[in-house]
């Protein structure tokens, strides 16, 4: 339906029906924890595959609403739905307190997918969250390799299985000795 003047990229009643993460979750993964566990950092999952990452940092699960958001912004490029994310991902940062990074820096698309697209999701949500946090963002510090699997497309074991090697750093005295954010749309 047609926005009203003071609404942003979702109606009101569409934005009221979003879900949002909530505490306790994973620091690795972002996946809730069960309440009980209120001491557990990390999800079982986490603690057995000892993952690479200090924290992760989510505002909205990847359920089928969430999803079908996503594939409008990035398949059907209607960027704009992203404003409805800025009040969730504002309460979402307003939480980092002493753990604001230095730096901002946004998951590359391949080459094929960025001409396809014709922009990266991740830059825009590192823009909203940029501007929020007033930090730079570092577009060029990470490259990425050329996927032929799109990661939209699979499972979430099958991603992070996917991702495994897609990506390096181009210019390491960007990000050295700074504490950095990485930014994407989907884990």
């Amino acid at each position: 339906k047609p926005l009203l003047l003071d609404e942003s990229g979702l109606c009101r009643t569409c934005l009221r029906d979003l879900t949002i993460l909530h505490e306790p979750a994973c620091i690795t993964c972002a996946r809730p924890l069960p309440p009980f566990k209120t001491k557990a950092k990390r999800c079982n999952e986490c603690r057995e595959a000892g993952r690479h990452v200090d924290r992760l940092y989510a505002v909205v699960p990847f359920d089928e609403t969430h999803r079908a958001l996503l594939h409008e912004i990035k398949f059907q490029k209607r960027r704009w739905i992203l404003d409805a994310y800025k009040m969730l991902i504002a309460g979402r940062l307003k939480k980092l307190g002493s753990e604001r990074p230095d730096i901002i820096v946004p998951i590359p698309l391949d080459i094929i997918r960025r001409r396809q697209r014709e922009f990266n999701q991740s830059e825009d949500l590192a823009k909203i969250i940029s501007k929020e946090l007033d930090r730079p963002i570092v577009r060029d510090a990470v490259g990425r390799k050329i996927s032929w699997r799109a990661q939209s497309t699979l499972s979430r074991r099958e991603r992070l299985k996917n991702a495994e090697g897609q990506f390096y750093i181009k210019q390491l005295k960007k990000i050295r000795n700074r504490s950095s954010l990485l930014v994407d749309d989907v884990d």
